[in-house]
């Protein structure tokens, strides 16, 4: 992610190091349900798992011959497997309030994305997708979505990540929902 402000967050540590044994899910590893995704640091599996930020190269892109590009998989997913992170440029707008002129209101791009999660500084930053990202930009967005964006966080690094909600067989177009 491209950071060239240095928007700097508060760092909530790594978590206790998980116990997981076979592979880190979201119902079982101590970090994904505190919604910290896995590192070297504190996963034992050295963040070789479902929770760990990484690129997922079962991920294509397609035209859809109805709204441009698409994103479908070419193995098997199961729910609470990420399957990449939400990336672009960070930076900071001001609030949209009433009364706010058009071209206030027109910076969102359609790839811009509020972060929860506050700087330290107290400002809202968003993650800018449109002239840099990955694949996960390119999820169409669906009423019955198969993914959702979820902000995770380790230490002082803020992240989003495309989390699976529904297991999917491979051939699946991948729709995603705002992350909550």
């Amino acid at each position: 992610m491209q950071n060239s402000r240095r928007y700097c967050f508060a760092d909530i540590g790594d978590g206790d190091p998980c116990r997981c044994v076979d592979d880190c899910f979201k119902v079982t590893c101590s970090n994904a349900m505190l919604n910290i995704y896995c590192t070297p640091d504190c996963c034992g599996l050295d963040a070789v798992c479902s929770n760990a930020q990484r690129h997922n190269a079962a991920l294509k892109l397609y035209d859809t011959c109805r709204v441009e590009l698409g994103v479908y998989t070419t193995t098997f997913l199961e729910v609470g497997d990420i399957i990449g992170e939400y990336v672009g440029r960070l930076t900071a707008y001001d609030a949209i309030v009433e009364g706010q002129p058009e071209q206030a209101i027109k910076q969102n791009s359609g790839y811009t994305m509020l972060l929860h999660t506050k700087s330290t500084t107290g400002k809202f930053v968003y993650i800018e997708a449109l002239g840099c990202g990955s694949m996960t930009r390119l999820m169409s967005h669906s009423c019955e979505p198969n993914v959702h964006f979820q902000e995770m966080q380790n230490r002082s690094t803020v992240r989003v990540m495309a989390v699976m909600i529904q297991s999917v067989k491979a051939g699946a177009q991948l729709c995603g929902i705002a992350h909550r």
